[in-house]
């Protein structure tokens, strides 16, 4: 069982000894790795992945001298697969006994590479720092509703198009639905048809009832 979890898991494992040896490597992490698994046998981390090694093997020490597992640690480093670029792991190490128990004899180590997710994760918060500058920069009006109608945060310009004040909309009493012309209901209801389909709609011209029962 552990040789086919070896073998086929999509997971990359490795077993280490004392002086960061590689003792064994399942073919998933010597792909990572970039280097065939044989050609790890016998080297140690520090030989193989010099910069990696700086972070990782002070982590394998540590199980060693604790016999306690270390889980969801993320690495960030690179290897032979691709120089010079910078990539991520989600990591575990946790110890091998001796046959009786009494020591620590090896240091495995489970191996997930996150770099696609990372990508993704830095992307975003570059694209919420951009959505942000551009809603505190009140060039237009921008407004944040879920799809039953309430208007769940807006800023300045759109609150002063419609006419209504940001004491209103922290309580709560802002409906796009409400304040929305009954000519439009049907423009707005295939727009959340296709934001349903698609997760995005076409941009549509609309007006809004102001309090003073004017339309914008």
């Amino acid at each position: 069982l552990l040789q086919s979890l070896l073998k086929n898991a999509p997971v990359g494992f490795a077993f280490f000894d004392r002086r960061h040896q590689y003792i064994q490597i399942n073919d998933h992490l010597a792909e990572l790795n970039g280097i065939p698994a044989a050609a790890h046998l016998g080297h140690t981390l520090e030989e193989l992945l010099p910069l990696n090694a700086k972070v990782v093997g002070p982590l394998i020490d540590q199980v060693f001298r604790t016999g306690q597992a270390i889980l969801n640690r993320e690495i960030v480093g690179e290897t032979p697969k691709q120089p010079g670029k910078t990539r991520y792991w989600l990591t575990g190490y946790y110890p091998v006994m001796s046959q009786k128990g009494r020591k620590v004899e090896y240091v495995g180590a489970a191996v997930i590479e996150i770099t696609d997710r990372k990508k993704m994760e830095q992307a975003l918060r570059i694209s919420e720092t951009k959505f942000k500058g551009l809603f505190d920069s009140n060039i237009i009006g921008i407004n944040l509703s879920k799809i039953s109608g309430q208007i769940v945060d807006a800023n300045q310009a759109f609150l002063k198009m419609i006419g209504r004040s940001r004491s209103e909309l922290r309580a709560g009493h802002l409906s796009w639905d409400r304040i929305t012309p009954k000519d439009y209901r049907k423009v707005e209801e295939r727009a959340i048809r296709q934001l349903r389909r698609d997760h995005f709609s076409a941009l549509y011209e609309k007006e809004y009832i102001r309090p003073d029962g004017s339309h914008l």
